[in-house]
């Protein structure tokens, strides 16, 4: 009887707490679509901008870190997707590859795809994106139920992703003419060529011997 009306009051009292919005706080990563779920590209950059925002202001510093680290993720999938299609590659590959990859799979290959081959850190600017890493850290934590984090340091935290956020869009839209936050393009021809390395490695064996 004890418990009942201890859980009978705890249930009161949560009903009776301010409701935070509903912005999909876990959502599954088990398809390209369900990565978009909670802060979908049709409804623009500026209202997600807006919708973390709104979380911070209204006291909901820990979902504010989880959604800003979402979108962080978010944002550098699409880019490094639309990198990979204009190195050659189809919708469909680059699905197989960042589908399911977390922000350190991401950072490792970005320099593959980028324009310039830079690194992830270096595209965004290293002092915008020192925090970041220890940003994913928290929030993996708290998903998890590992650790729980002070209010203040999950609000500096979620202000500090969303910086290093809007950061990653403007760089992406004025150096490689990609809005994240807009429709990608789709591509389903690949346009990566066969080197045929194996044919210049004999030939080059052979001219060797000619030599000799």
């Amino acid at each position: 009887m004890g418990f009942a009306l201890l859980f009978g009051s705890f249930r009161r009292d949560f009903e009776r707490r301010p409701t935070c919005p509903k912005v999909g706080i876990f959502p599954e990563r088990t398809s390209y679509e369900r990565h978009d779920s909670m802060y979908p590209v049709n409804r623009g950059y500026l209202e997600a901008e807006t919708r973390m925002n709104n979380l911070i202001q209204g006291g909901h510093h820990a979902e504010a870190l989880l959604a800003s680290v979402f979108a962080f993720e978010k944002t550098v999938r699409r880019t490094l997707r639309f990198c990979a299609l204009n190195r050659g590659l189809t919708s469909k590959q680059c699905d197989k590859l960042f589908k399911n990859s977390g922000l350190e799979a991401m950072k490792e290959v970005w320099p593959i795809f980028e324009k310039q081959n830079r690194a992830l850190p270096d595209f965004i600017g290293q002092k915008i994106w020192q925090p970041v890493p220890e940003a994913v850290k928290m929030r993996n934590k708290m998903v998890h139920g590992v650790r729980v984090f002070s209010l203040n340091d999950c609000k500096e935290k979620a202000e500090l992703v969303i910086t290093a956020l809007e950061t990653l869009r403007n760089r992406s839209i004025s150096e490689l003419s990609c809005d994240p936050w807009s429709r990608l393009p789709g591509k389903k021809a690949s346009c990566l060529p066969w080197l045929n390395l194996s044919n210049r490695s004999s030939s080059g064996g052979n001219r060797m011997k000619n030599d000799k």
